[in-house]
Order: C-alpha cells, then sequence, then structure tokens
C-alpha cells in the first residue's frame, strides 16, 4: 500500500469542518488498510512457522521443534503489541482532532446564533421607531422605512461586527491547533505503516531462523535414529565381548551438533559438525545416583555419513514416522 501519494496526506491545510471530518475518515480509513495489510502479512507462508506435530516417538528433537514453533508465535505476539502502540498515538491524536471539529461547529453554530438574535433584536428596536415615527408624521413613512436608525442600532450593528471578528479569531486559532495536528497526523502515519513494513520484516527472519533450526533438529533426528540403528547393529557386541562388565548396562546413541572453529587458507569460520556420541548407565541405580558414561564419539565425516545414511535405515525410519518424508534430500547436505 502506497500511502505517499494519498491524497488527504498531501493537503497542506484544512480549513473548515466539513474538510477536517473527510481528513478523519481519511486518516481512519488508512490506518485500517495499514492494520489490515499488516495482518494479511501475519499470515502469509513466509511468516508462518508449522511443523508436524504427528510424529508419535517424542524425541529431544521434537521438543525443541515444539518450542521453536511456541517461541516464534511468542515473538509474533510482541511485536505486534509493538507495532500497534505505534497505532495508539494516531487514535489519540484524531480523537483530539473530532474535539477540535466539534468546536468548529460550536463556534460556527453560537455565531449565527448571537447574530441571529442580535439581528432580531434591531429588527425590533426599527419596527418601535417605525411605529413612531409613522404616528408622529405619516407623511414621511416611506422614507422612515428606509432611514431608521438610532445610537442603540448602531451599537448592536457594531456588535455584529465585533461576534463576527471574535468568532472569526477563535476559529482561526482553533484551525491553527488543527492543521499543527494534521502535520503529526501525516508524520504518525507514516511512521506507522514503517513500523507495519519494520515489523513483518524481522516477524519473516525470524520465521527463517526457526524453520532452519526446525529443519536442523528433523536432520539430526534422522542421523540419531540411523545411527543407533547403526551403532547396535555392528558395535555393539563387540563392545559387550571386549567390556563385559557393562553388559548389564543400558545404551543410548546420540546425534549431537558442535560449533568449532576451523581455519581455511588465512581466514576462519565457525564450522557446525555432528557427533555421535554413544553413552550407558546402569538402569538398577535411583535415579538421582545413576551415572551416564560415554563409551564412544564418532565424527560424522563424509565416510561415515554414507555407511549410516543408508537408503534401508532412513526408509526405517520412514516407516516409523512422517518427518523425513518432508526432507528427504537434506541428509547428506553437510558432508
Amino acid at each position: 500500500m502506497n500511502i505517499a501519494n494519498n491524497n488527504v496526506l498531501t493537503n497542506k491545510s484544512v480549513s473548515g469542518a466539513n474538510e477536517l471530518n473527510k481528513y478523519i475518515q481519511g486518516i481512519t480509513e488508512i490506518t485500517q488498510e495499514i492494520r489490515q495489510e499488516f495482518e494479511d502479512c501475519l499470515n502469509q507462508p513466509d511468516a508462518i512457522v508449522e511443523y508436524d506435530d504427528h510424529n508419535e516417538n517424542r524425541t529431544q528433537f521434537t521438543t525443541n521443534i515444539e518450542m521453536s514453533a511456541e517461541s516464534h508465535r511468542t515473538f509474533i505476539n510482541y511485536k505486534t503489541k509493538l507495532f500497534l502502540q505505534t497505532g495508539v498515538v494516531i487514535v489519540e491524536t484524531l480523537n483530539l482532532l473530532e474535539i477540535l471539529r466539534k468546536m468548529l461547529v460550536n463556534n460556527k453554530q453560537q455565531k449565527k446564533t448571537t447574530i441571529r438574535n442580535i439581528r432580531s433584536t434591531i429588527n425590533g428596536l426599527k419596527q418601535q421607531q417605525l411605529q413612531w415615527t409613522t404616528i408622529l408624521n405619516p407623511e414621511q413613512e416611506l422614507e422612515a422605512m428606509t432611514a431608521v436608525t438610532s445610537p442603540s442600532i448602531e451599537r448592536l450593528e457594531k456588535e455584529i461586527e465585533m461576534t463576527k471578528q471574535n468568532h472569526r479569531t477563535i476559529t482561526n486559532r482553533i484551525l491553527t491547533q488543527i492543521n499543527s495536528l494534521c502535520i503529526t497526523t501525516r508524520r504518525n502515519i507514516l511512521n506507522f505503516k514503517r513500523a507495519a513494513e519494520e515489523t513483518i520484516g524481522e516477524i519473516i527472519i525470524h520465521a527463517d531462523k526457526c524453520r532452519a533450526f526446525i529443519l536442523k533438529c528433523r536432520r539430526l533426528e534422522i542421523i540419531e535414529f540411523c545411527a543407533s540403528n547403526w551403532w547396535f547393529d555392528t558395535c555393539y557386541w563387540a563392545f559387550i565381548t571386549e567390556h563385559p562388565e557393562l553388559s548389564d548396562h543400558q545404551f543410548t546413541v546420540s546425534a549431537e551438533q558442535h560449533t568449532h572453529p576451523n581455519t581455511i587458507s588465512g581466514w576462519s569460520n565457525d564450522c557446525e559438525r555432528i557427533k555421535i556420541v554413544v553413552k550407558c548407565f546402569n538402569p538398577t541405580q535411583l535415579v538421582h545416583t545413576t551415572t551416564t558414561i560415554t563409551i564412544c564419539e564418532y565424527e560424522l565425516d563424509q565416510t561415515l555419513a554414507e555407511e549410516i545414511l543408508t537408503d534401508d535405515a532412513i526408509q526405517a525410519f520412514e516407516d516409523k514416522t512422517t518427518i523425513a518424508k518432508e526432507y528427504p534430500d537434506t541428509m547428506m547436505e553437510a558432508y
């Protein structure tokens, strides 16, 4: 919505109550259009974070995904409240303009009423003088009708002019306040529009980050599932044979992402790599005394990824959940 060339905003001044009424209606419509456009933008796909919540096998990644989506909803609510606060000043200004508009109308009405009453008094005095003139000198009736005057009538005529001047002064003072508020309102409308655009931009950026985080969680969840199957199928019995004292322990396999410095050709960046971590604990111990032991870690490089993330392993995950079906081509992206 381009409001810079809107006729309501390009008018340099307001000269009366009717024009002010149209201005208030125009600003109200612009404000409503900005809010409607803002709400429409909130419903566009780029501003929404969605995820598949039909996975019955809950993991730490499922919780992280739900928390990410919830954090985005909280972010939207917070940013929307801040945005709407910028519109409060517009409403308050419009309320002041409406009060001033009514003052203009009342001032004009009071002027008409006062002048009408004075003219009525003048006409009454003229009628009285005319009657006395015609009684005293009937031959001068026509001349008296056009020349009836007196100090009282002259004073009342001057009072009419003073009333017009006083109400004109009041009107000019009210219009000065009105036009000052209109300048402020134009600035506030532009700020309101800019706030809407900036808020939507921030929400979209936040949504992009949340979607990237959810994608990362889903990728790690699939890697963890495949790595667990791989380790129990290929490494578990060899490990138990070498460490029979841990045969009564339970084992867990997790995928963890770590950030560490990586220096290449004179420049450095942070490189995220994935580790497969195998831990064990004694299930017979009390929960608060259970000690978890890390028995081995594997850096998930290209070779290990090809060994773990096989078609059969991913298919097994797909059979167990629907998440991998949405992102079938992301497993090998980092390798």
